[in-house]
């Protein structure tokens, strides 16, 4: 018999309070299955891979962007059932193991409409379900919700506030440098400050716009670049971009999405209990598909497309490169690179475990790197490393 888990998480060298509030939207749904929160077994992100503890069945609410030598397909050690319900890919491809291990657990529930194209262009049984942070539930009126909170925009975006809201907004960022005692914790008391205080909430962020809109706050959702991440919540929220900021409406109202999040917690229901879903499944997935779609970037990959195309034009170029992270970035560089380069040559990968194979190549740590090599930087401990180090000795391109 299984018990039912969630995550637990504390990032090293940052936490990004988005985490977290995924984290507290599980807990959440399974109050809703009538489950005390006490019973859940909590597994470290870190540790999915070798957890070793009572067999669980565990909600894929998060995306896949680890690297695993098996991929997604090694993702979760075998005393973990994973129900996929709201998983993003960054990738454009999956290899053939990860392709088998999707279908094994099939129908695949997507964040995304990215994720859910490229499941479906492998036959894989899948179906759009958007992020579970929009089944939150609804604030209480306050009289002290009269507060403007600008979470994590842009210089671009600042800009064009208008003069009202940029005296008077409070300026946050919903990531915190360090370890935190308790990062979920913390999550949750910042979450709570913009139920009780908010009167608007302007943000770039996905796990800002969408629990806030669960909670009934009104959002403005602007982002120089729109990320394919969001090819979803742009059903519910109008999403600017740098093209459009002088349209914003900046005196939204408040968007109702709670028959949606009804139809959402009962897909979840009857996912985690293994009940018929089939009809939930193709009406949500039918809502999300139905809506006018914006431009969208993959984030992940598009500063380090752009640097490849535009330093190394001819095709035919001998071209050697190294990889400091072993992440999904790491793996779409590669794929890249060996599709569109067919003389360029991964020599070196540096990550904090040292010895590990990365495409045949083993991780050195970043102290025995060259100052001539051309090193791609692929995850955010990488890169607040990096920050430290003399920059103008080493050829850094961040992915971020």
């Amino acid at each position: 018999m299984y018990k039912y888990a969630n995550y637990k998480y504390n990032g090293k060298y940052l936490n990004n309070l988005g985490d977290h509030i995924q984290i507290l939207a599980i807990d959440e749904l399974y109050k809703k299955m009538g489950l005390n929160i006490e019973d859940l077994v909590y597994i470290d992100m870190e540790d999915l891979a070798t957890y070793n503890g009572v067999k669980v069945k565990l909600p894929v609410a998060f995306p896949l962007l680890r690297y695993n030598d098996n991929g997604i397909a090694g993702m979760f050690s075998s005393n973990i059932e994973p129900v996929f319900i709201a998983v993003t890919i960054a990738k454009w491809f999956l290899e053939e193991e990860e392709v088998r291990y999707l279908k094994k657990y099939q129908p695949i529930g997507c964040r995304d409409e990215h994720t859910y194209n490229l499941l479906c262009s492998y036959d894989i049984d899948a179906y759009l379900n958007g992020c579970l942070t929009i089944t939150l539930p609804k604030r209480k009126k306050r009289s002290t919700q009269n507060k403007i909170y600008c979470i994590d925009i842009s210089d671009e975006l600042k800009n064009k506030l208008p003069n009202e809201i940029k005296d008077n907004a409070i300026f946050l960022s919903n990531t915190v440098n360090g370890q935190l005692n308790d990062a979920t914790n913390f999550a949750e008391a910042r979450y709570q400050k913009y139920q009780d205080n908010a009167s608007l909430i302007i943000t770039s962020l996905l796990h800002v716009s969408a629990p806030c809109v669960a909670y009934g706050i009104p959002v403005v959702l602007a982002r120089d670049y729109i990320s394919y991440r969001f090819s979803w919540l742009d059903k519910i929220l109008p999403i600017y971009s740098v093209n459009n900021y002088d349209k914003i409406d900046w005196n939204p109202l408040s968007i109702d999405i709670e028959n949606l999040k009804d139809d959402v917690i009962a897909l979840f229901i009857n996912r985690m209990k293994d009940d018929s879903f089939f009809s939930n499944k193709e009406k949500v997935n039918n809502y999300y598909l139905n809506r006018k779609r914006n431009k969208y970037v993959n984030e992940h990959f598009m500063k380090i497309k752009k640097y490849i195309d535009h330093n190394w034009m001819d095709k035919n170029e001998i071209i050697n490169y190294s990889i400091w992270g072993i992440t999904q970035v790491a793996e779409m560089i590669k794929k890249y690179m060996d599709d569109n380069y067919i003389n360029s040559r991964l020599i070196n990968v540096y990550d904090k475990i040292k010895g590990k194979s990365f495409q045949g190549v083993l991780s050195k740590d970043i102290s025995e790197s060259n100052s001539d090599e051309n090193i791609f930087v692929t995850s955010q401990g990488a890169i607040i490393e990096a920050n430290r180090l003399e920059k103008d000795k080493y050829k850094f391109v961040f992915a971020y």
